[in-house]
């Protein structure tokens, strides 16, 4: 990553902490953890929302000491989350030769130069992100309304008092058909 990596910026009814909640709804498609939220949330909480806006720099720079105390986790665990986040297209992660951070902004708040964790890959996924966890919902929909759909099976031939029996033991969630 360049100490100078921008983004396409968040679709413009998008908030930057709803980009997060999204994440945080699809945690388990894209691979990530509890922690991996948690860490996220604190470096949501360290940027401003002008770094959101198309053609800047999203980034935070805190060392990894700092952010492990800050979090109550070892930097082994940082490093961990960071790796992460990085293979699943949710960071970049950038730094000088020796392994610091930095960064600047201007006088007017943009940042100009950062070298630690960048935001632009989630940031550029945004869309992306929303219609997954979309289709998602919309698969989960489907699902429900099949579920629904063949939750009660009862073969016409079933005896009747039989069929009732059933029906009063096992209600809606009755599948099979008793001969």
């Amino acid at each position: 990553m360049s100490a100078t990596t921008t983004h396409q910026g968040l679709p413009e009814e998008m908030q930057p902490f709803a980009l997060l909640e999204l994440i945080e709804s699809l945690k388990s498609e894209l691979g990530l953890i509890d922690q991996d939220i948690t860490y996220l949330r604190w470096v949501f909480r360290r940027v401003k929302r002008t770094d959101f806006v198309a053609g800047r720099i999203c980034a935070a720079w805190t060392s990894v000491a700092k952010m492990a105390v800050e979090l109550g986790f070892s930097p082994r665990t940082i490093h961990r989350i960071e790796t992460r986040l990085r293979r699943c297209g949710i960071i970049l992660k950038a730094s000088l030769a020796n392994g610091r951070r930095y960064g600047r902004r201007s006088e007017d708040g943009l940042i100009m130069r950062a070298g630690g964790i960048n935001l632009a890959p989630v940031i550029n996924r945004a869309c992306e992100l929303s219609n997954k966890l979309r289709l998602s919902r919309l698969a989960a929909v489907d699902l429900k309304d099949e579920q629904e759909r063949a939750s009660l099976f009862i073969d016409d031939s079933t005896n009747e008092n039989i069929s009732n029996a059933a029906m009063k033991r096992f209600g809606e969630n009755y599948l099979g058909c008793i001969h």
